[in-house]
């Protein structure tokens, strides 16, 4: 009966633990996702910007977040061009805009049975790709300008 009880104890201990690291894995993911885009955005120019930087965070909202995806991606995009193209620059492509579509389109695909979680493991490889160019490009930003 003692061993029962401290199996008990131990499964429940696990099995918090588990929930805690899940919690901690998934703000750290929300962290980097948006905490990215945020700054991606705070580094254009306020002339430049489609959107204001604390609107990604809008993205956290349950099913409207999904259809702001789509914004989000499209206006930090268009943001980092007119930046890039008020200095001249004209090759920096479409700024992630379109393989950013893609992650949010392949977001939305993974609510369909059986194909949900192909698309959504080919949206996380968009996200990775669209957030490493848009930070890329934020570095790229000549630092004041135009003043």
């Amino acid at each position: 009966m003692l061993t029962i009880a401290s199996s008990d104890g131990m499964a429940t201990g696990l099995i918090i633990g588990a929930i805690v690291f899940g919690l901690v894995v998934l703000g750290l993911m929300i962290w980097l996702v948006y905490g990215t885009l945020y700054k991606v955005l705070a580094a254009v120019p306020p002339q430049f910007r489609q959107m204001s930087p604390g609107h990604v965070f809008l993205c956290l909202i349950p099913l409207f977040g999904i259809v702001w995806l789509f914004f989000v991606v499209s206006r930090t995009s268009n943001s980092l061009l007119a930046t890039f193209q008020a200095q001249g620059r004209m090759d920096v492509g479409d700024c992630g805009r379109s393989i950013g579509l893609a992650w949010a389109i392949l977001v939305c695909c993974g609510i369909i049975p059986f194909l949900g979680g192909l698309a959504s493991l080919a949206g996380l490889v968009c996200m990775i790709i669209y957030l490493v160019k848009v930070n890329g490009l934020r570095h790229q930003i000549a630092p004041g300008y135009p003043a």
